[in-house]
């Protein structure tokens, strides 16, 4: 593990300064703006050293395939941080915004999957369908803080904001977000390949993805019609509706898991 480390720390300078040297050649700078502190334009290409060296510590360190998913995961979702901030530059709000999932995703990951090992010694129910449910439960409950925080916005008389909601609001929607996502996302997968017919099982995964593009673009029409309703009753209506439907889900798990010959 010793000369694995030292070979990561080497290999991670070697790469810096190689693309360090070829981004004034290829002018991949930072150029110094009004919001920045810098006076010299800066090099763009830290963060593209540190998702190599990530991706050579994963084969080095021998991750499991778990690990080396969330990690990678992870990486892109930071790149992307990064990659907006050059191009749009993103206020601190928004930065915050996307590192906090990410280290959400790192806090809770193995204390979710711990969890659920302990509920199921304790002998409480935990099929694959109650995870999903309480998952969505979750994720609804995150919608409920949006809407303290859409009910602390003031407009004046020109429909101008006059005062912001708090930014905690919103850090706590994506912490009940990615906890939901944690409980009922990684066992909606497995749960496709598991119940498909072996030679259906990659058509049943395309239309998985599809039934989440189909959700993204109902997601696009209930934001359309925000304006209508308001902020508030947007959020709260999705809020509800997600509670409900996953306590309904438990209600009727029984006769569910028989449809599902008791899978897990």
């Amino acid at each position: 593990m010793i000369y694995d480390t030292i070979i990561l720390i080497g290999t991670s300078f070697i790469i810096f300064f190689f693309l360090n040297h070829y981004s004034y050649k290829l002018n991949l700078l930072d150029i110094p703006n009004s919001r920045k502190l810098h006076k010299k334009p800066v090099p763009l290409v830290g963060g593209i050293a540190i998702v190599l060296n990530l991706i050579l510590s994963v084969y080095l360190f021998n991750f499991t395939n778990s690990q080396y998913n969330i990690i990678l995961n992870l990486s892109l979702l930071i790149v992307i941080a990064g990659v907006l901030d050059d191009f749009k530059n993103l206020n601190a709000g928004n930065k915050l915004i996307l590192q906090s999932a990410a280290i959400f995703i790192i806090i809770f990951a193995t204390l979710v999957g711990s969890f659920w090992v302990w509920w199921k010694n304790k002998g409480n129910e935990y099929s694959s369908i109650f995870k999903m449910a309480i998952g969505v439960i979750i994720m609804g409950w995150g919608f409920f803080f949006m809407s303290i925080a859409s009910s602390e916005v003031v407009y004046d008389s020109n429909s101008i904001i006059t005062q912001k909601s708090a930014m905690y609001w919103l850090v706590f929607a994506y912490l009940f977000h990615t906890l939901g996502e944690l409980c009922a996302s990684p066992v909606a997968l497995s749960f496709i390949t598991k119940l498909s017919p072996s030679r259906w099982a990659a058509f049943m995964m395309g239309a998985y993805f599809a039934a989440t593009g189909i959700g993204n673009k109902v997601a696009g029409l209930i934001g359309e019609n925000a304006s209508n309703i308001g902020d508030f009753w947007t959020f709260t209506g999705i809020g509800i509706f997600c509670s409900v439907f996953g306590l309904l889900v438990i209600l009727i798990i029984k006769p569910l898991k028989r449809l599902v010959h008791e899978a897990e």
